[in-house]
């Protein structure tokens, strides 16, 4: 069998919701090219819906360090919001365990969002929600904010500063 017919076997179980059994088809195809971008998405797919999202997000992250954009929506809505309570992160609060009550307006290194100003511009065209009463009223404008960004990478002080009606931010 051929790379393609691995990848068109093991995404035909995919299809047909049989996760393990597409999982060999998906990872020969990877092994005849390490580069098939679809079968590492198809792949990241199966590990998924099988609950393991570790192996979903690395296959995906190992996609997009190809430059490929095919795993960046799957990125952005599975895999970014993992990171919390790694080892990392409790490595930085204990080494700066004095500094935590502290909001720095200029630090050595500003925060980046994984992946980058991409995947943050995919994560807002993602998650952002436009109240409905400001879309019949087709109120529109631009809005803005402050925020902290804590050392655990999660925003906390959100505060319009200027901008539209909006009273609150969910």
């Amino acid at each position: 069998m051929q790379e393609n017919a691995f990848y068109n076997e093991g995404t035909i179980l995919l299809n047909d919701k049989k996760y393990n059994e597409a999982i060999p088809f998906l990872e020969k195809a990877i092994q005849i090219n390490i580069k098939n971008v679809q079968s590492l998405y198809n792949l990241g797919i199966c590990k998924l819906k099988l609950g393991d999202s570790v192996a979903a997000c690395n296959l995906w992250w190992e996609i997009k360090a190809m430059n490929s954009k095919i795993a960046n929506s799957v990125l952005v809505k599975y895999c970014l919001n993992r990171w919390e309570g790694t080892s990392e992160i409790a490595n930085i609060e204990s080494e700066h365990a004095t500094d935590l009550d502290h909001t720095f307006t200029i630090v050595e290194q500003m925060p980046e969002f994984p992946g980058g100003e991409e995947f943050l511009i995919s994560y807002i065209q993602c998650n952002f929600r436009y109240p409905k009463l400001m879309r019949e009223r087709k109120v529109m404008g631009t809005v803005y904010l402050t925020f902290v960004v804590q050392y655990d990478g999660k925003i906390a002080d959100i505060r319009i500063l200027k901008g539209s009606q909006w009273k609150r931010i969910r």
